[in-house]
């Protein structure tokens, strides 16, 4: 009886985005993934790039060595936050 409900609980699951499986939707799903990557990926490249010019130009411009070990303190205290409130 309990792996009829199980069944049945499972079969009345939507899936993701709400669309009945079909042979193309595995394929529309796993294109749909590649590009949210790409995309995203393109994206953190793009705010990285621009937060590591902001640093060259504004955290102790003249003096690289300095504002590269208060960059690593900054990553390393922002680590152990992230860390820490994570559960």
């Amino acid at each position: 009886m309990k792996d009829d409900d199980e069944k049945q609980l499972i079969s009345r699951k939507k899936t993701k985005y709400n669309v009945k499986k079909e042979k193309n939707t595995k394929f529309l799903l796993k294109n749909n993934i590649v590009f949210r990557s790409l995309i995203l990926g393109v994206a953190a490249i793009a705010v990285w790039r621009g937060l590591w010019t902001l640093q060259d130009l504004y955290l102790f411009p003249k003096e690289p060595v300095l504002s590269c070990i208060i960059s690593i303190l900054i990553g390393i205290i922002i680590f152990y936050i992230y860390s820490e409130i994570q559960l």
